[in-house]
């Protein structure tokens, strides 16, 4: 029996060890995030890498940071002193991304391969359809950055869940929904939401006006966003989320497959939660 104790504990203090050896490792990974350069990698897209520019400069305040083509980030990767924020398409990755773009923080890495094969991921935020050029979410860029921020400087200050998503609390910000929601009409996923229902908390409009209010910061309404492909195939997916113009703040998010049966956007169901809020 004594023999049966010991064991156990043994085990337990391995796992222990092993956990705390990891969370080392991983808290010894970014603890120098702070220190060194962040290479912001422009895509090439004229109106994206304006905003991201742009963005960078006005919002970015936890490290130092230049901007780099992809060239020069792919001779920079394997070096351990630069952080890199990319957005990572499906055709600059291992992962499958189903047809979505992520704004994405890494560190580079000695064993760094094609594309960002073997970096060390530190935080991502789905950001764009992958078919998308990128027009439309330009006027959301600022936020998305600010947003990608707050959630490295939340996984340092906790030392866990590096390489996470950003994280959305639903619950904690049921109390901040006092405003109408501002959604697309090209962000419904079936166009005849538009009419024939009472949306009380809900106003459908046009891209001009949600770029808008996402620019101005407006104070009068929160925002909605959808990331997802406008033509989706078999297996793509949709992030739905709505974002507080003010405080780049995400309340909501939601993700979910999508096709062509099965479009991206806003659904009935989503329209109405909001309007019962």
């Amino acid at each position: 029996m004594k023999k049966y104790i010991l064991a156990v504990v043994c085990s337990l203090f391995c796992v222990a060890l092993c956990a705390q050896i990891k969370l080392e490792t991983k808290k010894y990974m970014v603890s120098d995030l702070y220190e060194k350069p962040m290479e912001i990698v422009l895509t090439g897209n004229v109106q994206l890498d304006s905003a991201l520019r742009s963005s960078v400069q006005d919002v970015w305040y936890i490290s130092s940071f230049e901007f780099c083509t992809r060239e020069q980030f792919e001779k920079r990767k394997t070096s351990d002193e630069f952080f890199f924020m990319v957005l990572v398409d499906s055709t600059y990755t291992e992962e499958n991304l189903r047809g979505i773009s992520r704004l994405t923080v890494f560190k580079g890495s000695s064993k760094a391969g094609s594309g960002i094969k073997g970096l060390n991921r530190i935080a991502y935020v789905p950001f764009m359809g992958t078919d998308r050029d990128g027009v439309r979410e330009s006027a959301f860029v600022p936020a998305f950055v600010d947003v990608l921020q707050k959630h490295i400087s939340f996984i340092l200050s906790r030392e866990f869940n590096i390489g996470s998503c950003v994280r959305v609390n639903a619950s904690a910000a049921i109390g901040k929904w006092t405003r109408p929601v501002m959604i697309s009409c090209n962000d419904l996923a079936d166009a005849s939401l538009q009419d024939g229902m009472a949306r009380d908390n809900v106003i459908i409009a046009d891209d001009v006006h949600l770029a808008k209010a996402m620019t101005d910061r407006a104070g009068d309404c929160l925002v909605g966003y959808v990331a997802g492909p406008s033509s989706p195939g078999e297996k793509s997916e949709c992030v739905t989320m709505v974002i507080d113009p003010q405080t780049n703040e995400i309340y909501y998010m939601n993700r979910r497959g999508a096709s062509a049966l099965n479009p991206c956007g806003f659904t009935y169901s989503e329209i109405k939660n909001f309007s019962n809020r």
